[in-house]
């Protein structure tokens, strides 16, 4: 071949001399490219063939990345191509019959002499390519192997030369494992000079476990001429790497193996790369199966994948029982059909990347029913599809115990406060009842004394037993208000007309306003709208505001005290009541805790007035604040919902 053909880029293993670089290269199993200045190739071994699918006369004239190398990564491509020394590139390669190939390429320059050309060979030292045949010295025929022989005794100072290109250590050994040629990167990386390497067997750089491999792999690779194996190449400065072991018998004129050559790749990062993500799910599974809360993973179209030890005790099940069915047909899930399709709708939601949360009963081992805070949890990858969902339980049933309690106890407190204020209207009642009942008394024995003297029925005996009927009634009414008021009852709600609530209240208080000397307004425009309330609880919190007002009035010592109450619908969803009076108002710091519990500016008081009502309040899903209060008065307001079934 002439200069003028090298430049063409024309170059098979036919027309390449005995002396030529390129012999040596296909010996060597890892893929090969060699480009030429024009960054065409011109040549590539056995491993490179088997490797893409491409033969060299398929891909001359050809630059690197015109055939071989995916458009995304023509211009890296473009600029890494350089022949300095080392330098390294990955670039996804393109097969021949479809699919891809990730590859490290290290780069170096070399000089064919024969040809005085100049080129780029790159050499894979990592790839991910599936099922890549290797071509080894053995799979060679005997002519080309007599070729690499005397490749090597001719042209050894162009032999180093390749030799130095490779980012592997590379040894030539012979048949008793000395040492008889190393690469300059085995110094590089390992901090050996060249000749405390030459003249030792290789095992003395193997730690004692891989020296132990070392003498089972001798007579295999005497016999078949290729082993493969990982051994622990230990550096000068004592740092040990993982390495991936290729030997290769090289074959002389007669086909003896006179000598091995053994090319290590460090996998040291690899090794470590995947023992930290061993050592990550192993505390992984020590924080999955440790937690109280109850997890698994289930696919996207819900079957149940793993499931943590938790949520496996709590059904007294084993894994195997679980995994591989349809979640919503769990024995987590067995015990309600209602549950079943719930679940199975919540994991259509969680599959199209939504978060889903509700409560939910179940049964555990034990037969005892608990509530669970449950929630499904999509995992989506880097394009925004679902890959994976996460199931997650909270045991909440101690909490909505404690709620229940903390409710019970607030009907309690609520109770005793009833009781703590009709204690304090004992004398009003009394006198409001005292009036009625001895008149009744009066009117009935006038009307007895009356029929005894005359047979006959006068026109006012009719009055008087119209007005003694009249003024039972009135206790009647009165009686049967205190009764409700002091009487437990229960916590149901229903719709309340909160404008007659208003009316009867007051007419309880009119003899409390009366003595107070406190006029009061109504203003009522709920226009007939109600709420869902229970009426003996929302009547106490307005009693609390109202017995505030005139108790604030009464210390301030005004004489003209008045009330207004006042009642509106605000854009057809909620009613709003206001409490106004003309009192002193309240002091600014008192302001900031009014709701607190044991806030109170009064002697007698004890300050769970306003913390109760507003826990009544908000148990009725409405507000009760402050609306406005100075030296001239106070506004309270409270409020609440309409009832929204109340024209059904």
């Amino acid at each position: 071949m002439t200069k003028e053909n090298a430049a063409g880029k024309n170059i098979s293993l036919e027309t390449v001399s005995a002396d030529s670089p390129f012999l040596l290269l296909q010996a060597i199993e890892f893929p090969v490219l060699v480009l030429d200045r024009d960054a065409r190739v011109a040549w590539l071994n056995e491993a490179c063939e088997a490797a893409f699918g491409y033969r060299l006369d398929e891909l001359q004239h050809s630059r690197l990345w015109e055939r071989l190398v995916k458009p995304e990564c023509v211009q890296t491509a473009r600029q890494s191509y350089t022949g300095i020394p080392g330098h390294r590139v990955a670039l996804d390669m393109l097969k021949k019959e479809g699919g891809e190939a990730s590859v490290v390429w290290s780069n170096r320059c070399i000089t064919d002499p024969a040809r005085d050309q100049r080129y780029i060979v790159m050499m894979a030292i990592d790839q991910h390519i599936e099922e890549m045949p290797i071509a080894t010295a053995s799979t060679r025929n005997d002519t080309r192997d007599r070729q690499v022989d005397t490749a090597l005794q001719q042209g050894e100072v162009r032999f180093r030369t390749l030799f130095e290109s490779a980012a592997e250590f590379i040894f030539v050994i012979d048949p008793e494992g000395t040492i008889m040629l190393t690469n300059r990167y085995v110094s590089e990386q390992a901090g050996y000079k060249a000749d405390e390497l030459a003249g030792r067997h290789i095992k003395d750089f193997f730690t004692e476990k891989s020296k132990d491999v070392c003498e089972c792999n001798f007579p295999v690779l005497r016999d078949r001429g290729h082993t493969r194996s990982e051994v622990e190449f230990v550096c000068k400065d004592g740092r040990i790497l993982q390495m991936e072991c290729s030997a290769t018998a090289i074959p002389d004129e007669h086909g003896s193996f006179g000598s091995f050559l053994i090319v290590q790749r460090d996998v040291t990062e690899r090794k470590l790369a995947a023992q930290a993500l061993a050592d990550s799910e192993r505390r992984f599974r020590a924080i999955f199966n440790s937690t109280f809360q109850f997890i698994g993973l289930l696919s996207p179209d819900g079957t149940m994948l793993e499931a943590n030890q938790a949520a496996l005790d709590f059904a007294g099940v084993d894994e195997k029982d679980v995994v591989g069915k349809p979640f919503w047909e769990t024995i987590w899930w067995s015990a309600s059909k209602k549950a079943q399709k719930a679940l199975k709708a919540a994991v259509q939601h969680a599959a199209r990347g939504e978060l889903v949360r509700y409560e939910t009963e179940h049964i555990n081992a034990n037969g005892k029913v608990i509530v669970i805070d449950f929630s499904l949890k999509p995992v989506k990858d880097d394009k925004g599809e679902t890959v994976l969902i996460i199931p997650e339980g909270r045991d909440i049933t101690a909490r909505r115990q404690a709620e229940e309690a903390a409710r019970q106890h607030q009907r309690e407190s609520a109770h005793l406060m009833r009781l703590s204020t009709m204690g304090e209207m004992a004398a009003g009642m009394a006198h409001e009842l005292n009036q009625p009942l001895t008149a009744m008394i009066s009117y009935c024995g006038t009307a007895s004394s009356m029929l005894e003297d005359d047979p006959s029925v006068p026109a006012i005996l009719t009055d008087i037993l119209r007005k003694s009927v009249e003024q039972a009634h009135r206790a009647s009414d009165i009686i049967r208000h205190i009764r409700n008021f002091v009487s437990k009852g229960n916590s149901s709600k229903g719709p309340v007309d909160i404008d007659s609530t208003i009316l009867e209240m007051t007419e309880l208080l009119d003899w409390e306003l009366r003595n107070s000397k406190v006029s009061i307004t109504l203003d009522l425009a709920s226009q007939g709208h109600k709420v869902r309330a229970n009426g003996v609880q929302i009547e106490q919190v307005l009693l609390n505001l109202i017995r505030n007002s005139l108790e604030a009035i009464h210390s301030a010592r005004i004489s003209d005290g008045h009330l207004l109450l006042k009642t509106r619908v605000r854009n057809d969803d909620s009613i709003v009541v206001t409490v106004t009076d003309n009192g002193p108002g309240i002091d600014a710091d008192m302001c900031k805790r009014l709701f607190e519990p044991f806030q109170t500016s009064k002697e007698s008081g004890m300050g769970m007035g306003l913390s109760i009502s507003r826990s009544i309040i908000r148990a009725h899903k409405g507000k009760i604040l402050l609306s406005e209060t100075s030296s001239s008065g106070t506004t309270f307001c409270i409020e609440l919902p309409v009832f929204e079934q109340e024209h059904d």
